[in-house]
């Protein structure tokens, strides 16, 4: 492909000057859209010399902002992120804005983007031309096309260090959705950023359709069938009975119908039952050949990429049901014993089943995130699929990179190969334990797979993958993203949905999940049961080890209780008995026998001494450490 030189700064300069000075502009200097913005910013009042005052947003409205565009956000992230690794060692960022001006998003060279901010190019920040004069953002806003600023072509001075390759985003219904922009210095400019703004831009546009037809049949179409798949390719989403709903703009010129006026089906567009192009997509050969009804052209047709082929449709079903609502609860319900916050969690994973929506689980050590992990995949459209669990946190970081990307190694004539967890995952759910702590090097390259959707082993080649991911983490992951410890457009992808487990001593159903303990842990003997002076305990226990805490104790207490089958005072173990509060005595029933009172006063006395050994003699630290007052500790040291 052909390039057209790059213009001439100082001529460009000149013509500038020329025009701030007469309101003239020279013929051959600058092209037709610079000339017609030059005059638009002369007639609005814009300063050359200096920038208006700046109109940028606070913290909180950027988010505010943030929120109101997620689905903007949710489907260019990714094409930014390819496009900025394209632009590696280029210095040029990558920005994304919305239709008013206002940056959302901005990645790129850290050393260019600290100079960018000086001229206020940065999330929060409008670049309209009535506040910032030419340049490419709010230039293509007003033009509706994708465009060029470069060097002194801005109307500010004080921007004409920068070239701006700019390209207008719209959505599904022809609005104008975004503008992304690439943008650097003027004299490492490249002629052909503008085509990769276009590339990109074209790809966003594809996305936002897709997201919008999620739950419909997107299929590519051409009249030439080696187009298919590519960026040149249009989109066509119909419903699940053949009706059709939109289409993109290359579509609508293969089909040779206009979006905005047809309201016809799949059969008014082609000479081919419906049900039968269903049968061919789901065949070995998903290319489908197709006629149109209008002129008889021959088009192409196959599913979009990304998409998974239908189940086979039914006229006579009213309305989709949900995977949750059919056969995909038993698992999660198994969960809930009737604590109104688990209930509340499994009723919003509930509703997100079947969406390829990641989840994110968030709680402390030993409440049951791997247990619900596994309930999540039990209970999804992959039960049948491989469930792969990876604890990040166990691994030194090259052992981990290793379980999870692979690896290939020749020696000789020989291949060893570890194909990777990730890629054991592809088809079923892939879940990260304590994700939160995997190095920044690793963040990076989940970041890469999940944009991808393939995975590298290392020495060897990518791999298409499709997992289903669910995450979860000890902390809060969104305190790690504030203090630079986590990538925040990771992070991004992987809270989809967050739900958060409550600490086993913050929940109300402690009673009944103890007896459904106990009865898995008494599987294949006889049946037990809880004393209620012990059930009184527990639920006064503070359960620093949580659900897994109460397993241990109950298989301990199951083995020393014998042939009794009953779990009483004298079963529990006694480190777990050590940690009840000093009040807890008051709690236990009056009948309980003398022995086991002395025994927990003895446990009690222990407990004291150990905490003022551990504050090397400080009793008010000892006191304050086990909750009980001076004089209370005091008295029971002397008793």
């Amino acid at each position: 492909m052909r390039y057209s030189p790059l213009p001439d700064a100082a001529s460009i300069r000149r013509a500038h000057d020329r025009f701030l000075d007469t309101g003239e502009v020279p013929s051959g200097i600058v092209p037709e859209v610079i000339r017609r913005s030059w005059i638009r910013c002369a007639r609005s009042g814009v300063p050359a010399d200096r920038v208006r005052e700046i109109a940028r947003l606070d913290g909180h409205s950027v988010r505010v902002e943030l929120n109101r565009h997620v689905d903007l956000l949710a489907a260019a992230e990714p094409v930014m992120d390819m496009l900025h690794l394209q632009l590696e060692h280029t210095g040029a960022i990558v920005l994304l804005c919305a239709p008013d001006g206002l940056i959302l998003r901005c990645m790129g060279d850290p050393v260019f983007v600290s100079r960018a901010e000086r001229v206020a190019l940065e999330p929060g920040v409008f670049w309209t031309e009535d506040s910032k004069g030419t340049n490419g953002i709010g230039t293509a806003i007003f033009e509706r096309a994708p465009l060029v600023v470069y060097a002194a072509q801005h109307y500010v001075e004080r921007n004409q260090f920068l070239a701006c390759s700019a390209t207008p985003v719209f959505s599904p219904g022809g609005k104008l959705a975004a503008v992304l922009d690439i943008t650097g210095d003027y004299r490492s400019h490249h002629s052909h950023t503008l085509a990769l703004a276009r590339m990109a831009g074209r790809n966003i546009e594809r996305q936002l359709f897709l997201r919008k037809h999620q739950n419909e049949l997107v299929l590519q179409v051409h009249r030439n069938p080696s187009y298919l798949g590519s960026l040149f390719d249009g989109r066509v989403a119909f419903s699940e009975d053949g009706r059709f709903l939109a289409a993109e703009g290359a579509a609508l010129e293969s089909l040779g119908i206009s979006g905005q006026t047809f309201a016809g089906t799949f059969e008014d567009l082609f000479d081919t039952p419906f049900s039968d192009m269903m049968s061919r997509l789901r065949s070995q050969q998903p290319v489908a050949k197709l006629r149109l009804r209008r002129g008889g052209e021959t088009v192409y047709a196959q599913l979009a990429r990304g998409l998974i082929s239908p189940a086979p449709l039914s006229h006579d079903r009213k309305e989709p049901q949900s995977p949750a609502a059919t056969q995909l609860a038993p698992a999660l319900e198994a969960l809930h014993a009737g604590d109104p916050q688990v209930e509340e969690a499994i009723s919003r994973i509930k509703r997100v089943l079947g969406h390829d929506i990641p989840v994110l689980l968030q709680g402390e050590t030993g409440t049951g995130k791997e247990r619900l992990a596994r309930a999540i995949h039990a209970s999804g459209l992959r039960a049948d699929k491989p469930f792969v669990a990876v604890n990040c946190a166990a691994l030194s970081e090259g052992f981990l990179e290793s379980e999870l990307f692979g690896h290939e190694e020749r020696a000789a004539a020989e291949t060893m190969r570890k194909s990777g967890r990730i890629l054991e995952a592809s088809g079923g759910t892939l879940f990260l334990d304590e994700i939160g702590d995997i190095s920044a090097a690793l963040q990076e390259r989940l970041l890469r797979v999940l944009q991808l959707r393939e995975t590298t082993p290392l020495g060897g080649t990518p791999r298409r993958i499709d997992v289903t991911l669910i995450c979860s983490t000890r902390g809060s992951l969104l305190e790690r993203v504030q203090r630079g410890e986590f990538r925040e457009d990771l992070y991004y992808r992987l809270n989809g949905l967050t739900v958060h487990l409550p600490a086993l001593r913050d929940r109300k159903d402690i009673a009944e999940l103890a007896r459904r303990v106990l009865a898995e842990e008494a599987q294949g003997g006889l049946a037990a049961e809880i004393a209620p002076d012990v059930t009184e305990i527990f639920l006064r226990h503070p359960w620093p080890g949580n659900i897994r805490q109460l397993r241990l104790v109950l298989r301990t207490a199951l083995a020393l209780a014998g042939s009794s089958r009953v779990i009483g005072l004298d079963s529990l173990p006694e480190d777990f008995l050590a940690q009840l509060p000093a009040a807890q005595s008051r709690v236990i029933s009056s009948d309980v026998r003398q022995s086991t009172v002395e025994r927990l006063a003895e446990i009690e006395l222990q407990a004291i001494r150990n905490a003022v050994a551990a504050n090397k003699g400080n009793l008010s630290a000892a006191a304050k450490q086990l909750g009980i007052g001076r004089a209370t500790l005091y008295r029971k040291l002397k008793a």
